[in-house]
């Protein structure tokens, strides 16, 4: 169609990271009549999400990594990519270490912008950190529409710019029917892994420091002191898989854990687990906790998370700096045996994280932005 609004979204990669898992659930319900999606990302490697793209439609590019010395060749790329997109094109940035580059070339191309931030900090050592946030500084300046999905990642990436007119606060949103709690799906996955009789304890995030896998694993091991019949589940995948899954085996924890993997059924799973644990060291939100919820789990977070995330009863922050022990004695003590699991998907659902709100949400913002 002529008038087809285009946008075009920058990622890392098409894995089952936060962001990309929100973007693919608003791509297969936005009207496709109406709006295209096209996805550039950097990186050879093959997402998890491409094939589903390409079979709705979607385009991917490949764009080289940015490492400085290949600044020319980078923005040549872009030059090349951007200045021959219809005028019709939004600039979706989630990517935003980089931001600053693409975002100034679509503007130059005369093409609206948008810069979403998902995150409170950066990752990578010291000095690409100092790099990363010299670039960011001037993100909101070739931005016709900035986004966050927290307050707290709005300050972060924006700073004061998030007093604008064009800073918007959007929810990550989920299906909350799929994250109902289903006894019958628990009864399966828990027979499935042999794991009936047991307290499961469940994480589900990708296999970077920030998600702090590794002292998930120290608090499981606290736990298996008192409570022998315990297991955790560990759904992801990522770099770190490996050092994780060596640490316990190291720690002679390999009856007690057990590596799910990366998985397009995450809430049959969130049906099987007793308990939810979250001691991320940073988040822009943390859509896990928000499906968690859904499903009627307790959740032991970190208390460095958005306030965001406290949508239910069902939230119990715990100091990050606290031992392992400590958050390990706080969730045996809470965990009641006569306490009667019941899905929060309608709560979720009234506190505006439904998919299908989130979805209308960004039609009115490419709408307004493509007039």
């Amino acid at each position: 169609m002529k008038n087809k609004i285009n946008v075009l979204h920058v990622f890392g990669s098409l894995n089952r990271g936060g962001a990309e898992t929100l973007i693919m659930d608003v791509y297969r319900r936005i009207n496709k009549n109406r709006f295209s999606f096209n996805f550039i990302k950097h990186t050879s490697a093959l997402g998890e999400y491409e094939k589903e793209i390409l079979e709705l439609g979607g385009k991917i590019i490949t764009v080289p990594r940015f490492r400085i010395i290949n600044y020319i060749s980078y923005t040549n790329k872009w030059k090349k990519i951007l200045y021959g997109c219809p005028l019709n094109t939004i600039v979706h940035g989630h990517m935003r270490s980089t931001a600053s580059i693409y975002l100034k070339i679509a503007k130059i191309a005369k093409l609206k912008t948008i810069a979403h931030s998902h995150s409170t900090s950066s990752r990578g050592n010291i000095i690409e950190k100092s790099i990363k946030n010299i670039m960011q500084k001037k993100i909101p300046n070739y931005s016709d529409m900035m986004i966050a999905c927290s307050d707290a990642s709005g300050w972060w990436l924006f700073g004061d710019s998030i007093k604008k007119e064009n800073y918007i606060k959007i929810h990550n949103g989920i299906d909350t029917r799929l994250f109902m709690f289903d006894y019958k799906k628990r009864e399966i996955i828990r027979s499935k892994l042999k794991i009936d009789n047991k307290l499961v304890i469940g994480h589900v995030g990708s296999f970077t420091p920030p998600k702090n896998q590794s002292f998930i694993i120290d608090i499981i091991n606290e736990i298996q002191k008192y409570k022998e019949d315990v297991v955790l589940l560990l759904i992801g995948d990522g770099y770190m898989f490996n050092r994780i899954q060596e640490k316990v085996y190291n720690l002679g924890l390999k009856d007690k854990v057990i590596f799910i993997g990366s998985v397009d059924n995450v809430y049959d799973y969130l049906s099987a687990m007793d308990i939810f644990v979250f001691p991320s060291i940073f988040e822009g939100l943390g859509i896990s906790l928000i499906e968690a919820q859904a499903s009627g789990l307790k959740c032991y977070i970190s208390n460095t998370l958005p306030h965001e995330v406290d949508i239910t009863d069902l939230i119990r922050r715990v100091d990050l700096r606290s031992s392992a022990e400590i958050w390990a004695v706080q969730i045996l003590r809470d965990n009641d045996i006569n306490y009667k699991r019941i899905s929060y998907a309608e709560e979720v659902k009234k506190q505006n994280y439904d998919i299908n709100a989130v979805v209308e949400h960004y039609e009115r913002v490419y709408d307004n932005l493509a007039k």
